[in-house]
């Protein structure tokens, strides 16, 4: 249905972070329909405590919540003073899903594609609140808007940082 005209609300490769939460619960209280959220673990930490809203009024949303530790790949690029961590640094290892379960919905926890795909077919399918954690790995690459040069070669089926450290971008080379 995204492709729809009027079923999807998207903010763009540039655009705002921070109110997807509240735009999932709007979309559900106004249509009655099943909504699907997708956003960062930064966009994510703005308004995330409104996931309490869609438990309380059992709305049918499955929050989906891609976690690289931060924006902007965190310490990588942008070390902070002496050592300190960068003020763009988020913790890597924590489990968004369980602030959605602290509420009384249904969390899940996925460091695979064929995870991924299960556990939001389920999400979506139950029409309840529910919320898919979705470990990526930190050093991945980010998309950049499709900005030649600044955007990384895929890295296939990487999904948790044991299983890609860092990526070089200038070679492609995985280090």
């Amino acid at each position: 249905d995204m492709l729809e005209p009027r079923h999807r609300l998207d903010r763009g490769t540039w655009g705002l972070m921070g109110c997807g939460t509240g735009s999932a619960i709007g979309a559900a209280l106004s249509t009655g329909k099943k909504v699907l959220y997708i956003g960062g673990d930064s966009a994510f930490g703005f308004d995330g405590m409104e996931v309490e809203v869609a438990c309380r009024y059992q709305l049918p949303i499955t929050f989906v919540v891609l976690n690289n530790g931060g924006i902007y790949r965190g310490d990588f690029e942008n070390l902070g003073a002496d050592g300190d961590p960068s003020p763009l640094t988020l913790t890597y290892n924590a489990h968004y899903e369980k602030v959605l379960e602290a509420f009384g919905g249904k969390g899940y926890y996925a460091t695979t594609p064929e995870e991924v795909e299960r556990m939001v077919g389920e999400a979506v399918e139950s029409g309840k609140p529910s919320f898919v954690h979705v470990q990526i790995a930190q050093y991945a690459g980010k998309e950049s808007g499709n900005i030649g040069a600044l955007n990384p070669k895929p890295v296939v089926g990487a999904l948790v940082d044991s299983e890609v450290t860092m990526y070089d971008y200038a070679t492609g080379a995985r280090m």
